[in-house]
């Protein structure tokens, strides 16, 4: 039988779970995971402060210029006359596998 809310107050299972309950301490482990395996990798590449910030900067441009992880956006990327790399529309047909220029 279960009992109505109201008197879950009086019952001593209650009572001993809401204590064991409320000296848990919670955590975001794959938040904190997350974290400390970049703080890992950031001190695993270099000391300097500079290359790390140069690196987190080229990282941010290659996140922005390859949007997916998709060989269809890899394959689609091409660079025009002026250098300047740009998104194809295309289907990613075998004649795709050549970048073309504009």
């Amino acid at each position: 039988m279960v009992k109505h809310p109201t008197k879950w107050n009086d019952d001593t299972s209650y009572q001993d779970l809401k204590t064991a309950a409320s000296k848990m301490k919670v955590v975001n482990d794959s938040a904190e995971r997350a974290i400390a395996l970049m703080q890992q990798y950031n001190s695993s590449l270099t000391k300097n402060e500079e290359q790390k910030q140069y690196l987190l900067q080229l990282v941010e441009r290659h996140r922005k210029q390859y949007p997916t992880c998709a060989k269809s956006t890899i394959l689609n990327t091409v660079q025009d006359t002026d250098g300047e790399e740009h998104y194809e529309t295309t289907n990613n047909s075998s004649d795709n596998l050549n970048p073309s220029s504009s």
